[in-house]
Order: C-alpha cells, then structure tokens, then sequence
C-alpha cells in the first residue's frame, strides 16, 4: 500500500514538473533561441540595472551602488537589482545578460507552476485538478505582465510559501519549516516586495480558514510558522535594512502617499467586464488611441490592470459552489477572490492607505493575484470531481484535453493583445553589452547625458538624465533633483543653469533637438546607430544626434575653498573660477578623481551625497562636504588622488543577522535529527521490549 502511495506521488511530481518545463518552453521558446523580450520597462528599468550588475559581478565585485542611473543610488537599498539573489550571482556572472534575463524569467514560469501543483495538491486537489490550477494561476495572470520582470521572479514563490506553510501545519515535519523559511528569504531577495505582501495576505487567509488554528497542537504550528516568517525576513535583512534606510530618504518616507500614487496600476471597475468579455476589450488594446483614452482618466495600463481567468476556470468554479462540496475550499477560493478582485479595483485605497502595506505599495492590480489563486483552487477541485464521475478513459481524457486546451488558447490569445512588452529575434542589449554600439565610442564613460528614454542610455555605459528609479531618493522627484524643464518648451536661464549645476554634457536625441536656436550647443555626432536608435522609439536607421553643451561642469570639477556652498546649489549663480578635473574614473563601489589645483579648492563630484559615501585625500580619511544633493571635499593646493568609497552602512549589521539565523539553523536541524534519531530507537526499544514479553514463558 505504501509502495502504490510513493509511486502515485512520484507520478504526480514526474507529471507537474515534467508540464511545468513544457509550457515555460512551448511559451518562451525563442527565449531559448538567443531572442529577447523588448518593451515596457524592460530596456528603460530592468536592463540598465542588470547591466550594470553584470559588468561588475564577472569582475568578481558586488555593485552595491548604481553609478549610471540620474546622479546614482544605492543598488541594495532600491532591492530590484536583486543583487544577492542567488540566481543572479550565478547567471550575471556565467552569461550573457540577455541570456542570463531569459533563463530566469523562464526558470521562474518553470518553478511557478510546480510550487502552484504542490500547493493545490496540499489544499486536497488531485493530480489533474492541481495542473489545471497551475495553468489557471502561472498562465492567466504572468504572461501579460511579462514587461516586469518582478511578476514571475518574485511571484513564484508565492505558491512556494503556501505550499511550505501548508505541509508544515498538515504533517509538522521540520524539512517543511525549513523550507517555508528558504522560501520567505527567496522572495524577499527577490527584490518586489509588493507581491511578497500580497504573499503574506494569501497565507494568513489559507490559514485562518483551511485549518484549525486553534486546535491546541495547530495553534503551535501556526506560531511556528509565523518563526518561520521572521526568520526568513531576518535572513533577507541583508536587504531589508538597506531598503528601509532608502525608505526613510525616499518620496515615501511620508505617512501616507499621495492617493494617486498609491491608486496607479488599479484595475478600472468598468474594466472588470473583461472577465466576461474579453473580445470586447483585448483586441482594442492594440489601438493606441482606445488605450489611452480608456486607462488614461484610471492612471493605468492594460498590464497592471489585467485580471482574466478564462472560460474554462469561471465555469468549472462556478460548478462546485453550486454543488456546494469541499466547503472549506469552497470558503478558501470565495474569500481569495473576492479580496482580490475589490483590492485589485483600488476602492478600498482610502480606507486601507493608513495601514502598514496598503498605504506604502502603488499597484492595486496586483491584488488580482489573489483572486486568480482562488478561482484556481476551486476550479482545479471541481475539475477533479468531473474526472472522477467518467468511467471510460476516453472520456476523461476527451475532456481534459478540451479543458486544458481551452485554457491554453485562452491564456495565450489574451497574453498576445495585453502584454505590452514583445520578442525580437534581435535583442540591441546584445550589442549594447558587448560595446558593438557606434555610439559608444563618441561619448566618455564618465559622461552625464540628457535623453527622453528613461535610463535606457545607460546601457550605453553612461550616466543618464531623466532618471527612473522605482524607490527613488527624495532629491530626485522633490528636492533639487527633480528636472525642471519639458522637451515641448524652449530652454529657459532657470535650466540651462540646473543642466550646468547638474553635470550635464551631453544631449541624445533621435529627431533634431526642440527649440535648437535657444540651446547653447553644437552637434558632435550625426549618423545611425540601429541599437540605440530602438531604445529611442525611432527607426533603426535614423540618424541620432548628439549635442554638446558649450558650457557644463562636467561629472566633477573644482572651486576654490572659499566659494560659498550656497553657490553650489541648483539655480545659484555660476560660481567663479571652475576648473575640470584632470581625471575620473567611476567604479562598482567607488569613484577615483585625479586634480591638480593651484589653490585650497573643494573637488566636486556631481553624485548623490548619501550614507556610506567616505572619502580619501591622498589615501588618508577626509572630511566629506554635502554640496547641496551632491559630495565635496576640500583638497590643498597641488596634485591630488580623491577616492570616494561606498559600503552600505546596514550590510554588516544584515549579514551579522543572517549568519546567527543561519547558525540557530544548524542548530535546530542537529536537534531535530537526534531527537528524530532517538524516538525511532525508543521506538524499537519498546517494540523489542513487547516482543520479549510475548516470548516470555
């Protein structure tokens, strides 16, 4: 009877892996081939971080600050270049970054669908029952969210945590505790924390309705779980306390956002008919116009706002709550849903907006995630009970055939009209990462240029204005950062004078540049660049323009000691007797200028002063000078090496905290492994101990 148990479950896990690896490949494919996802924010956020990553973890070092992006900032803090993952270190530094980007994101559909089986099957739900759950969650919800990288890398350990949380309350193995705890940490250094909240949301309602936690040994797996939560936050806290430094300097350090921050991304309430007509909607997502004018008064798009569960899953849902079996999952999927779905809408913003989570996370359509978990559960069941009424194998398999192809159409027609993001079989980040761009060679590494795509031209392996940054510096969006002028209107004093104090050189346009009788300029670059003319919107062949400001500062430049530090504020007069460096060279970590003043003079470098920055004069320890957002210090009169150096201020503290969890770790596995060892011996002490006393006279 065992025998027939084991092999049934490894049956099961043959097929829901062997499925899992099927469909990531049936969809990704020409990932597999060498082509490349483009769109959303794939070249505009997500490449320009991995990048930059790239370079320096196949040099052997950790980018703890992102150099390239606005006037820099701190890579651990901002969390979504995932510096510590574990996957990353391995794929950014072995491949390629194109390929590194596609193996993960198909490795993470790949694990998705197998946590998502493993949780089904723990809620009760057979073995086609939890594939069909599987596809209904990975499937309906992932691909047309494909332009963020965050969705599948980070919302695959969602089923994961579930799945961990459930077996360790169902059976109270340690492995399973383990487990949970690997996953928590996994997810948190994942880098999206939103999903990780959601995360959390879906576990206390598994828990709170599937099992009875109140029961007395229930209720100590239930506080053995929630260990099982601090400890994987603690062991993520190599992150987790960088973030929160960041946080507290951030736009969001407010109590509260600004509501319409928080609102964006929200499923429109008339925009939740697509669940039910879905030709009504999808193919207009290919008008442009439609597009805008729709999500443009909901302060959305139709990536964040997609929820769709198909046909096949609404049906067979709807045929268990009416049959009214499996109660409790019946509760389960009913609660989910309908949480998912009211969150997902955004109308619960105000009232939720002063709690710790709802009122820190923008992106209310992600709440959808929920709702698709539950349908899924539910539909998976009753799926399950339809089989299990056929008698003929040929029906049964007639009619998973027709559901699970249903499905599939569905969810890869629907992906095809929402997803903004698409493939090329040309992908400019395998240029752009070799240095195969022409203009790569006109422009200085150390180069801070103006350009209408957000961080796209870092790539270039320059430093780029506007910058985008998902949890972004204070200075950059509110304080003296923030751009003060629009490409539709003329240059005014007012910004010529914040592009000067700003650093910027440089400015990349693909058409000729608005207003060109009023920029103090000239052209020093005219001619095509197909890869970086993508990252513009343009045609491959267009002609790229690149002008040069006839006055500009520079990344770092001196004055002498006694300029005034209100001089050096944005709009303040141009100080006096400003001399370029004679070198700089921006590292990972760490920044090297060379001078060579004849004066006492501050040396300036126009990156963002923030904790963690310490900086040498000559190899001995000077005193760094905040010159208004940017870092100073004062020099002597001759030659001098002034070498900035970064370390995030919370990394020891987080690693100190991660060890000692990984330490009660060992701990605790050594103890369980005796006790296990020693129960198992008792064991067979009192079944010898009977035996004797049957044989006994």
């Amino acid at each position: 009877m065992a025998t027939d148990t084991a092999r049934r479950r490894w049956a099961d896990l043959i097929l829901w892996w062997g499925a899992a690896v099927a469909l990531a490949i049936l969809a990704w494919w020409p990932l597999l081939r060498g082509a490349g996802l483009i769109g959303g924010d794939i070249y505009t956020y997500f490449f320009p971080l991995k990048l930059w990553y790239a370079w320096w973890v196949k040099r052997g070092t950790i980018p703890f600050w992102n150099a390239l992006v606005g006037h820099g900032f701190p890579t651990l803090g901002e969390s979504q270049t995932a510096i510590f993952y574990p996957s990353n270190l391995i794929l950014y530094r072995f491949l390629s970054v194109n390929m590194a980007y596609n193996i993960s994101h198909i490795a993470h559909y790949v694990l998705a669908f197998g946590f998502t089986c493993l949780f089904a099957a723990a809620m009760g739900l057979g073995r086609w029952g939890a594939c069909f759950a599987a596809l209904v969650v990975v499937y309906g919800w992932f691909p047309a969210r494909s332009c963020l990288e965050w969705a599948a890398v980070t919302g695959a350990w969602l089923p994961a945590i579930l799945w961990a949380a459930s077996r360790y309350l169902q059976t109270g193995q340690p492995r399973f505790w383990f487990l949970l705890q690997a996953a928590v940490a996994l997810q948190l250094l994942a880098g999206h924390y939103h999903l990780a909240f959601i995360t959390w949301l879906a576990l206390a309602a598994v828990v709170l309705i599937r099992f009875r936690w109140w029961q007395g040994h229930q209720l100590r797996r239930v506080a053995a779980v929630a260990a099982a939560l601090v400890a994987g936050v603690l062991v993520a806290s190599v992150q987790l306390l960088s973030t929160w430094e960041l946080k507290q300097r951030s736009h969001r350090a407010e109590p509260v956002f600004l509501e319409r921050e928080i609102t964006y991304g929200a499923v429109p309430v008339p925009y939740l008919a697509q669940l039910l007509l879905p030709w009504h909607f999808y193919p207009k997502m290919t008008d442009p116009l439609w597009r805008s004018q729709f999500f443009g008064r909901y302060y959305t798009n139709q990536a964040e706002a997609h929820l769709y569960f198909g046909y096949p899953a609404m049906l067979l849902a709807l045929g268990l709550l009416v049959r009214r079996r499996e109660r409790r999952l019946a509760v389960l999927g009913v609660v989910l849903t309908a949480a998912g779905v009211v969150l997902a809408t955004g109308v619960l913003v105000p009232v939720l907006k002063a709690l710790p989570g709802f009122g820190y996370f923008t992106g209310p359509g992600r709440y959808g995630l929920l709702a698709q978990v539950g349908v899924a559960l539910v539909a998976g069941r009753q799926l399950d009970a339809l089989v299990g009424m056929m008698r003929r194998c040929l029906a049964r398999a007639a009619t998973l055939a027709a559901l699970f192809g249903a499905a599939w159409f569905e969810y890869t027609w629907v992906a095809a009209l929402v997803q903004i993001a698409g493939i090329t079989f040309d992908p400019p980040i395998e240029y752009l990462s070799r240095g195969l761009s022409p203009l790569q060679n006109v422009l200085p590494a150390t180069a801070r240029v103006l350009g209408k795509s957000e961080n796209a031209l870092t790539l270039l392996g320059v430093s780029q204005l506007p910058a985008y940054i998902g949890l972004s510096p204070r200075e950059y969006l509110d304080g003296p950062g923030a751009i003060p002028f629009r490409w539709n209107k003329p240059p005014t004093e007012r910004v010529l004078r914040w592009l000067d104090w700003a650093g910027v050189r440089y400015i990349v346009t693909a058409d000729t540049l608005p207003f060109l009788s009023r920029w103090p300029v000239e052209i020093v670059w005219h001619a095509p660049d197909p890869f970086v003319a993508q990252l513009l919107g343009a045609a491959r062949q267009q002609p790229l323009r690149v002008y040069r400001l006839k006055q500009s500062r520079g990344r770092a430049y001196t004055v002498p000691a006694d300029t005034p530090l209100e001089r050096l504020k944005p709009y303040a007069k141009r100080p006096d007797r400003i001399q370029p460096v004679r070198w700089i060279d921006v590292r990972a970590n760490e920044v090297e200028i060379v001078v060579d003043v004849a004066e006492p003079s501050l040396v300036v470098l126009t990156d963002l002063f923030y904790p963690g920055w310490t900086v040498l004069v000559d190899g001995c320890p000077a005193q760094p000078l905040a010159a208004s957002m940017f870092r100073a210090v004062r020099v002597p009169a001759g030659e001098h090496r002034v070498l900035w150096r970064y370390r995030p201020t919370w990394l020891w503290p987080g690693l100190a905290l991660a060890v000692l969890v990984g330490l009660a770790d060992v701990a605790l596995l050594v103890i369980s492994v005796v006790t296990r060892r020693r129960r198992r011996r008792h064991g067979v002490r009192e079944e010898h101990d009977r035996e004797s006393e049957e044989l006994a006279p």
